[in-house]
């Protein structure tokens, strides 16, 4: 079982480390979903987690709200894609949306050509899509190497059956990685139940 923590920013990252931290998911602004860190950021945590053989994964997200980007917003999404990749991110986390809630296919394809060859999740944006299973067939296309996916009701333990049911409709073409309201005391029963291989969280550790 893979085992995601999600940092804001530079806090924890030791202790994250010191608790068995496989990968890390790295954003600021927790309080509103998360949002791009800075620069300086990104530099201190790639180190930290390089040192230590952790994965890390940055949001590229500007802003909180929804996932319906302007063209000022996309263009500061791929510089922060570009100014990562100088410090050795190892993959970066994103999606964007129209106003139906499906895919927005010119911006996703924008973006993931300049992340290749890193891997990318795509984040709970997934939940507000009208079709998730046509968007899992799209995403596995895209080869995005996972999904970050709480599902559709407020707490997680109500959406395992749906969560269940993505990774069996995934069938290994793509990660369905549950999040949000993942701890260290229910994750055994959330990978059992769904059957899925990483879990994430805030509070998955400790």
């Amino acid at each position: 079982m893979v085992k995601e923590v999600c940092l804001e920013n530079d806090t924890h990252v030791r202790k994250a480390i010191q608790f068995g931290a496989q990968r890390i998911e790295l954003c600021d602004n927790l309080n509103v979903g998360g949002t791009t860190v800075s620069i300086e950021t990104c530099k201190r945590v790639v180190a930290i987690c390089k040192e230590n053989g952790v994965t890390v994964m940055a949001l590229i997200r500007c802003r909180g709200g929804d996932f319906i980007y302007n063209e000022a917003e996309l263009r500061e999404m791929e510089a922060s894609i570009s100014s990562f990749k100088q410090f050795g991110v190892d993959g970066f986390v994103f999606g964007c949306l129209t106003p139906e809630n499906k895919l927005h296919v010119p911006h996703m394809r924008r973006l993931l050509q300049l992340v290749d060859p890193q891997t990318v999740t795509f984040h709970m944006a997934f939940d507000q899509l009208a079709n998730p299973f046509e968007a899992i067939d799209q995403l596995s296309r895209w080869r995005v190497k996972r999904i970050l996916t709480h599902g559709p009701h407020k707490e997680i333990e109500e959406n395992l059956t749906t969560l269940a049911a993505y990774e069996t409709y995934a069938d290994e073409r793509i990660v369905i990685m549950p999040g949000g309201g993942v701890t260290k005391d229910n994750a055994s029963h959330i990978a059992a139940t769904t059957g899925v291989k990483e879990l994430h969280g805030t509070r998955i550790l400790w």
